[in-house]
């Protein structure tokens, strides 16, 4: 979902994108390119929120395969897009399924 937003203080506006990334690995690539043709479509500012399924840095990784080669994709769409990360503090919330 890509919405834009106005503040009504001299017609500023930025666009919104609720976004989540495919769970499966090997089409990743296809949601990467999806945020690189939003960004293409706007000269606008934008917030991406949402669950990218993926690390930035491989210190996050929790269990399963290595994807050193995914998690480059990943960067190289973060600076395509000009993205950059939000740093929450307070606790840190991981959610682990399956075994």
């Amino acid at each position: 979902m890509c919405t834009q937003l106005w503040t009504g203080e001299d017609e500023a506006s930025y666009r919104v994108t609720g976004f989540y990334s495919h769970p499966q690995t090997a089409k990743r690539n296809e949601t990467w390119d999806l945020l690189k043709a939003l960004k293409a479509r706007s000269f606008l500012p934008c917030l991406c929120l949402g669950n990218f399924n993926e690390i930035i840095n491989i210190d996050e990784k929790r269990g399963g395969k290595d994807r050193p080669t995914r998690q480059i994709e990943f960067r190289n769409m973060i600076n395509d897009c000009e993205l950059k990360e939000i740093l929450v503090y307070g606790p840190m919330i991981l959610i682990f399924s399956g075994s």
